[in-house]
């Protein structure tokens, strides 16, 4: 059978609306080798860890003999990983865990990070990776708690394009301004902010942040900033979407007051919120905003 043929047969398998069928993949290693080389590339291209023992097995594939082991390596294109701050915890995967395996993923561009009770990084940890292998473009961040993580990484990873935050809590304050100054985000021209409580300027009762991240994240991609997905456009975050100059799309769950629309830049061209947002008249904003294509009114 041609090598066309065969490739073919196995990215159906692997290109599926759902997720891909691993199990008729993993038996098509059996069925020769040039078919089992192909296969072992698909099985990896996605990778998913939660605990230890996971990470272990994936470590001890990625570090067989011959060429198998660094073939494995480059395979590996996306990494989702449960990482957890407890050192009591001897099932789950460390901070240190984490900086070690990305190193030995040279091919690495989606890295989805859930975060279990991680304040920050220190500063081995960071330097680890930001000298290790992996350099993520598209980075999906979850917090269960305040953490400085989020904006550490994206002083490692420079490169990110598109950034993805979920969170519970508030993302606590960015002390002494030191990681404010570091240049991230520079590169971001997607942003999805999913956090649900203590973002877009509205602090925890418990807890006052210093500066507002998402407001720091969008001044600092004034000039990449294309995509902005936000739960709620509010007047803290006006001026600093305003400065972003390339912003194209803005998608809202709400919107605080129809004077958070003027802000928006010349640029943007459309525009999602829903029916129950305050925002009545659609008229002046065509008429402030000459470029705009689309204005969606979702009734969900």
């Amino acid at each position: 059978m041609a090598h066309e043929v065969v490739l073919e047969i196995l990215d159906s398998f692997y290109e599926t609306e759902s997720d891909p069928d691993y199990h008729n993949l993993k038996n098509f290693t059996l069925v020769s080798r040039s078919w089992s080389t192909y296969s072992q590339r698909l099985l990896f291209r996605k990778v998913k860890l939660v605990t230890r023992s996971e990470l272990k097995s994936f470590k001890h594939a990625l570090s067989q003999r011959g060429y198998k082991g660094p073939f494995l390596r480059e395979s590996v294109e996306s990494l989702s990983v449960f990482v957890d701050g407890d050192r009591r915890n001897p099932f789950a995967i460390s901070k240190e865990d984490f900086a070690e395996l990305l190193n030995l993923l040279p091919n690495l561009t989606t890295l989805e990070l859930r975060m279990n009770d991680i304040t920050e990084f220190d500063d081995q940890e960071l330097e680890d990776l930001r000298t290790g292998a992996a350099h993520p473009r598209t980075l999906t961040v979850t917090m269960n708690r305040p953490s400085k993580a989020l904006p550490q990484l994206l002083g490692v990873w420079e490169d990110v394009t598109k950034l993805n935050v979920n969170g519970v809590a508030s993302l606590g304050s960015l002390e002494g301004g030191t990681i404010l100054h570091s240049p991230a985000a520079s590169s971001i021209s997607v942003l999805h902010w999913n956090v649900s409580a203590g973002f877009n300027g509205v602090s925890d009762p418990e807890s006052k942040p210093e500066a507002d991240i998402l407001s720091w994240l969008l001044s600092s991609s004034t000039s990449t900033m294309k995509e902005l997905h936000v739960k709620t456009l509010n007047e803290s975050i006006a001026q600093p979407i305003g400065q972003c100059t390339k912003l194209e799309q803005v998608h809202a769950g709400s919107c605080s007051s129809p004077n958070t629309l003027d802000a928006l830049p010349l640029s943007v061209t459309s525009l999602s919120l829903p029916c129950n947002s305050r925002v009545k008249d659609f008229s002046s904003i065509l008429s402030r905003h000459p470029n705009m294509l689309h204005i969606t009114w979702r009734s969900w």
